[in-house]
C-alpha cells in the first residue's frame, strides 16, 4: 500500500496555517490594529526573523512542500506584506493552493526526487517520510 503523504502533509498545514491565521486574530484582538501591526516586525530573540517574516516561511513551507511531492507548480509570493490583512491573505491565498491539489497527485509519491535549492546550491531528497 502506498504511503498516504496527503494525510502527512496537507491536513497538518492546513490546521497550523489556520491556527496561525487565529494567532493574528488574536493579536488584532488584543493589541488593536495599529498595535498588532507594530508586533510584525517583533523577533522573539535577535538573531530571529521578525514575525511578518515567520509567517511568509510557513505559507512557503506548506506550498513548496505540497509542490514538491505533487509536482506541480507553486505560487509565488514576493514578500511584500506588510500588514496583518496582507499576511492573512498570503495565509488564505496559500491554504487554497494546498486546498487545490489533488490527494491522487501526493499519496504514494514517496520515491519521488525533490530537489531543495539553496543560495550555495541544491540538494535532492525523497518524497519519502523521514
Amino acid at each position: 500500500m502506498a504511503t498516504e503523504l496527503y494525510d502527512l502533509t496537507v491536513p497538518v498545514f492546513t490546521r497550523a496555517l489556520k491556527a496561525l491565521s487565529g494567532l493574528l486574530d488574536k493579536a488584532v484582538a488584543h493589541a488593536g490594529e495599529a498595535g498588532a501591526e507594530a508586533m510584525l516586525s517583533n523577533r522573539l530573540i535577535e538573531d530571529m526573523h521578525p514575525l511578518s517574516k515567520q509567517v511568509q516561511i510557513a505559507c512557503d513551507s506548506a506550498k513548496l512542500c505540497v509542490a514538491r511531492l505533487s509536482g506541480a507548480e507553486a505560487p509565488v509570493h514576493e514578500d511584500t506584506e506588510t500588514t496583518v490583512a496582507e499576511l492573512k491573505a498570503r495565509i488564505a491565498a496559500t491554504l487554497d493552493y494546498i486546498a487545490s491539489v489533488p490527494r491522487e497527485a501526493i499519496d504514494g509519491q514517496e520515491d519521488r526526487d525533490v530537489v531543495l535549492k539553496f543560495p550555495a546550491g541544491s540538494g535532492r531528497s525523497r518524497g519519502r517520510p523521514m
